[in-house]
């Protein structure tokens, strides 16, 4: 059973990126060899990049709405506790996926939280995962 992620992050504005497959080398010297030696270890998965942003409405106030905006996104850095699982984006499955690291982006100018002209508190961004599946 996978878990959409338009529902994890409650928005439709997602752009999931996949990336080529992260290959582990160890290279290493040794007495009696004339250069280098190149082990390969195999592959540690695939970096997928899930950007988008993240939106609170500010029809009460703005104070609310940035509490409620710090909440989604402490509820999205609580996916690094997760472990591996499959997820879903636009009909496309993502075979056990790794939240490794979340970054916020800057939204207009260096702020990165910003009110748009549609009543929302927004904040744009970046979850770099790994799946560690090969499909």
């Amino acid at each position: 059973m996978s878990t959409s992620l338009t529902t994890i992050f409650d928005t439709d504005e997602l752009v999931v990126t996949t990336h080529p497959a992260i290959v582990d080398r160890l290279y290493s010297g040794f007495a009696g060899a004339s250069g280098l030696v190149a082990m390969w270890l195999g592959k540690r998965g695939r970096l997928i990049t899930i950007e988008g942003r993240l939106k609170s409405d500010t029809n009460s106030s703005y104070s609310s709405a940035r509490a409620d905006l710090l909440d989604k996104i402490y509820a999205a850095e609580e996916l690094m506790s997760l472990d591996a699982a499959d997820y879903t984006y636009q009909g496309e499955t993502m075979k056990n996926l790794l939240f490794d690291r979340m970054e916020l982006l800057p939204s207009y100018g260096s702020q990165y939280y910003a009110q748009d002209s549609g009543g929302y508190l927004s904040c744009k961004f970046v979850y770099y995962c790994r799946s560690l599946s090969d499909e």
